[in-house]
């Protein structure tokens, strides 16, 4: 895998690749309460050995968390209003996901910090073939966090174009839109852009650092 450090102002020449070994299970419970809401509880595990990291390098240093490795796990609840009238392929709705996570001594990990997510997905059918998809995605996480559970930038379904885990920190916010048309059967096109940005804290989100996604 490739890391590029933490923060949003990287430079490309800063990649460098590393081989992680991981173990990781997880598993949850969700129980459907009045209607479109469910709610339910969460456990997340996760074993992660260093195989390779380049010698010399920002992980070599051993300052990053997590750059050694290490154990964590924790527990979390999560809060979902889902009208959608489909999961694989919505084409109309509202998808609200509020979730918080926390890892600690309590439960064996090695690190000890809490996770915020908020998910907001609308999709707006335009015609039978024509579905508009909106995402607002909030994320936080606070503590002695691994960087490889910091929020990310990039990815096959966040900010595509950027390989995932380009941009990375504490704190996440991005916008993205989708234009997906039907053209047949189950072959379709899509047009996407995406606005986000990372950030150690919320004061320091900064509108002019915004990192852009384009595409079809």
């Amino acid at each position: 895998q490739k890391f590029f450090g933490i923060g949003d102002e990287m430079p490309a020449s800063a990649e460098e690749s590393y081989t992680p070994r991981v173990v990781t299970f997880q598993a949850g419970l969700k129980k459907k309460f009045l209607g479109h809401l469910f709610a339910g509880v969460q456990f997340d595990f996760e074993q992660m050995t260093m195989e390779t990291v380049e010698p010399g390098g920002i992980l070599d240093a051993g300052d990053i968390t997590g750059s050694r490795g290490g154990l964590l796990s924790g527990f979390g609840v999560s809060i979902d209003w889902d009208t959608r009238d489909g999961v694989i392929f919505p084409r109309r709705g509202v998808y609200l996901q509020l979730s918080a996570d926390t890892y600690g001594a309590l439960t064996g990990s090695d690190f000890t910090f809490t996770s915020l997510k908020a998910d907001f997905r609308k999709y707006l059918p335009v015609n039978p073939n024509h579905v508009l998809a909106l995402q607002v995605l909030f994320r936080s996480e606070n503590g002695d966090v691994p960087f490889h559970k910091l929020a990310l930038i990039g990815g096959d379904s966040l900010m595509r174009g950027y390989y995932r885990g380009r941009y990375r920190d504490k704190s996440l916010l991005a916008f993205q839109g989708e234009y997906r048309v039907t053209v047949w059967k189950r072959i379709g096109v899509a047009g996407f852009a995406g606005l986000a940005a990372v950030f150690p804290r919320l004061a320091d989100l900064r509108l002019d650092r915004l990192k852009y996604s384009l595409g079809t």
